[in-house]
């Protein structure tokens, strides 16, 4: 009867917890619906993520998995207490020698992870916060499976019948129960909830949320969902391109610190939160891509920017840049009759009057900066030479990849209105760019109306360079994964395979694919009055030059970003287009 009223007792404890939570998340927007469509894919996302633990043996935290299996066996086996207890009644397998061998084997792993993880503490881990919390929880983890493998009557167990043991291996897991819900380790329940309710394709739909949010009936539940999973792990924080050049800006702080603590104490965010410092972000996804909880970090710094937006505090760069697009169409502020300017001696087809099969949407930094029209060239007279049937839109604005980004959504929507009635005008079937914000944005325009097909050009002129006659190239090369065409988009192998097909010997940077650093041009970060003295383009052209002679990117603007920083490091190292070497490769000239 002991045990029944303590168990009851407990689980009182757990479900008020559950329900204050359910109470936080039915305050804010959305309703729960809007993240279960798809419903049997997201199930069995939910089920390969969870019991794989594919980001933390990413990671190289295989001692997390090693607890987080031990738990799901050490919570099956714990079925039989209450029902023999309080019906007389036990699931047979889980009493035989068998199943205990297997959970004691298991409660071994778990044991060898706790001794990591404390570890771990003891010698200090970069953006690891030593709190008693986690202190609390492996001692009671160790705790429960000692005790556990003492009474266990498999081949390894200790078969100590002791009713002491009993109750005190009861009380602590009571206990041990009710405290994870209380404490930073509630995530060992909402953290697998997380992935199911996680938006893989990274695209914004159409909220409406103009002024953003700062209150907690602002936010979207699922924004505020990410504080109940995040697990205070730091590994945001360890990715995160800003907090290693110099800013305060903390993902982990925001999710963890800031937005837990309107969910339960209330007010607004910026009282938990400095809103200079979300400027210093450049949405370039890694915390997102990195967290083993799956929060999505991005969503939730997009509003915070709405709003510091909509109460007139903006860097003085990105302001300009807003103007320039409302006012020009560009983020230049050049003349929109001046878009094409680099393409009129080359014969461009006009899709307004002509069709093309592709229409190549070619983006700003494309189309007014400098070096990169050179390079638009050369990408015109590459794509002529294998024989892309393409035309340009002389109508074409900024795509507004980065002025949603800032914040700003309700220009988005106004540009994003006024390119679909272009984009609809034209005649074309697909659309080609040479710049991954462009192609991202593009995709994100279904949400506003009217869907296209999109493609990068490297997904489309990989099987047209394949039946090309090529010349082989001996350049030793590295490249890097633009954030919009990489994590954003997953594509990272086109390009590679295009390097492989040009005959040069790719050399990969320690940071690579979805773990890529990103070049500080993303979320605003190209038009941003930059003060620090270092910035993440440096430190990428750095590690660069540890392993390459030449830079290759897939991005106007990673080409501009690079470029300056060489520059300002004094470094050996040439930044090359990855069109730069293909026009190479098929003997066009500039």
């Amino acid at each position: 009867m002991i045990f029944q009223v303590l168990l009851a007792i407990a689980i009182s404890f757990v479900l008020y917890r559950l329900y204050t939570a359910y109470k936080i998340l039915r305050t804010c927007r959305g309703k729960f619906s809007d993240r279960l469509n798809g419903l049997p894919k997201r199930i069995l996302v939910f089920f390969i993520h969870n019991i794989t633990q594919k980001k933390h043996l990413k990671s190289g935290a295989v001692f997390h998995s090693f607890i987080f299996w031990g738990f799901i066996i050490y919570l099956i086996s714990y079925i039989n207490d209450p029902l023999l207890v309080s019906f007389g009644y036990s699931i047979e397998i889980l009493e035989t020698p068998g199943f205990h061998l297997i959970r004691d084997l298991f409660g071994i792993m778990v044991l060898i992870g706790v001794a990591i993880a404390f570890f771990r503490r003891i010698k200090g881990v970069e953006y690891l916060e030593n709190t008693l919390d986690a202190w609390i929880t492996l001692i009671l983890i160790t705790s429960v499976v000692v005790l556990s493998i003492l009474m266990s009557k498999s081949p390894i167990g200790f078969k100590a019948d002791n009713e002491a043991l009993w109750w005190a291996h009861t009380m602590l897991l009571l206990f041990f129960m009710v405290f994870v819900f209380y404490s930073k380790h509630m995530h060992i329940f909402f953290a697998p909830l997380s992935v199911l309710f996680t938006e893989f394709d990274r695209l914004l739909e159409k909220d409406g949320r103009y002024e953003g949010s700062e209150r907690l009936d602002e936010f979207h539940w699922r924004e505020v969902f990410n504080a109940f999973s995040c697990a205070n792990c730091g590994r945001c924080d360890r990715v995160c391109p800003a907090l290693k050049t110099g800013s305060e800006l903390s993902p982990r702080r925001i999710i963890f610190k800031a937005m837990r603590s309107l969910a339960f104490k209330k007010g607004k965010i910026f009282d938990y939160l400095d809103k200079k410092v979300i400027w210093d972000c450049y949405l370039c996804l890694a915390c997102t891509e990195v967290c083993p909880s799956y929060n999505e970090h991005y969503r939730i710094i997009i509003q915070l920017r709405r709003k510091i937006l909509s109460e007139g505090i903006v860097d003085e760069g990105i302001q300009r840049a807003l103007i320039n697009i409302n006012r020009y169409g560009n983020s230049f502020g050049r003349p929109s009759r001046l878009r094409f300017s680099w393409a009129k001696d080359l014969g461009f087809k006009d899709v307004r009057k002509d069709f093309a099969e592709y229409l190549w949407y070619v983006g700003d930094y494309a189309c007014y900066h400098p070096e990169i029209q050179r390079i638009s060239r050369l990408a015109f007279k590459v794509f002529k030479k294998l024989g892309l049937d393409f035309g340009l839109l002389p109508d074409e604005r900024n795509a507004g990849n980065d002025l949603r980004r800032v914040g700003e959504e309700g220009l988005f929507e106004l540009i994003a209105e006024k390119n679909i009635k272009s984009l609809e005008k034209a005649k074309f079937n697909k659309i080609i760019t040479t710049d991954p914000h462009t192609y991202h944005a593009l995709k994100e325009y279904r949400f506003f109306g009217r869907e296209f097909e999109v493609y990068h050009y490297t997904q489309v002129i990989y099987d047209l360079l394949k039946n090309a006659k090529i010349k082989k190239l001996n350049y030793r090369v590295t490249y890097h994964d633009p954030c919009y065409l990489g994590r954003y988009n997953k594509e990272y192998e086109m390009p590679r395979k295009i390097l492989k097909l040009l005959g040069v010997e790719l050399v990969e940077m320690k940071r690579n694919r979805e773990n890529s650093l990103c070049c500080g041009a993303g979320g605003g970060g190209i038009w941003k009055m930059e003060e620090r003295k270092e910035k993440p383009s440096y430190i990428r052209v750095k590690e660069a030059s540890e392993v390459a002679d030449i830079l290759v990117v897939a991005c106007p603007k990673d080409y501009v970003m690079f470029l300056d920083a060489v520059k300002a490091c004094g470094l050996d190292l040439k930044v090359v287009d990855l069109i730069e070497l293909i026009a190479e490769s098929l003997e066009v000239n500039e």
